[in-house]
Formats: structure tokens, sequence, C-alpha cells
């Protein structure tokens, strides 16, 4: 076996532990409840001042007392989640074209626009998704 294929495999097995190891569960408790989104269905996270709004599929929205920088540690692990300007973090799998501004259009024809920043990294990443 050649070097190249073995660090492929590698991480390729590192890759499938790290998916395995991650909640796919977000729990947010707020004054209403205790909500459990799956993190599949989030769109984005949005963040203004000490509060942050959770919008999942279907446009179902959860505000919660805490900083976006919180989310934002949290769900580094996972690959499809960037925050794309200061009051952002989106599942970059909710993406479906991007337009001057720089826009992103997402799957339910919402726009998120992205720090000039940011434009560069968030296209390599949804190249790789």
């Amino acid at each position: 076996e050649n070097e190249e294929d073995y660090e492929i495999r590698l991480k390729t097995a590192v890759n499938t532990i790290v998916r395995q190891a991650q909640p796919s569960i977000l729990t947010v408790r707020n004054s209403d409840g205790i909500y459990y989104i799956p993190i599949e269905e989030i769109r984005y996270i949005r963040g203004v001042k000490d509060v942050v709004t959770v919008v999942w599929k279907g446009g179902k929205t959860i505000p919660k007392s805490a900083s976006l920088q919180r989310y934002e540690d949290q769900f580094e692990p996972y690959p499809a989640f960037k925050r794309v300007n200061k009051n952002y973090l989106l599942n970059l799998r909710c993406v479906r074209k991007e337009v001057s501004g720089p826009n992103l259009i997402l799957e339910n024809g919402e726009k998120i626009k992205i720090s000039y920043s940011m434009a560069k990294e968030v296209r390599e990443l949804l190249e790789k998704l």
C-alpha cells in the first residue's frame, strides 16, 4: 500500500470517528421550555447583542439569552456550520446560490449577507460539502 492511499484511508477513518462522536441534537433552554433540535435541520443561528435566535427548517425560531460566540465555539467541529458575518452562524448545507453583494440564498429563498473577509473561505467550504 502506498503512502497516499494510507493517508486517505486514515483521514476517512478519523472523520468517521469525529462525526460519530458529535451530538446530533442541539438542546436549547429558554423561558418556554426545553427544545431538542436536530443539528441537520438548523438553517442558522442569528445573534444580536446577548440574544441568539435558532432558526430551523419549517421557519421555526427559538430565542435564547446567549452569545453567538458560544454557539460558534460549540459548532466548530461541524464542517457545515460557519460564521459568515458578525450576526450569523450558517448551516452551509442550506445554501443554494450566491449572488452579488456577496449574499447567499438559502433553500427557502432567504438572503444572508457574507462579510467580504469571509467570502473566499465560505466559497471554499461550500465546494467541499
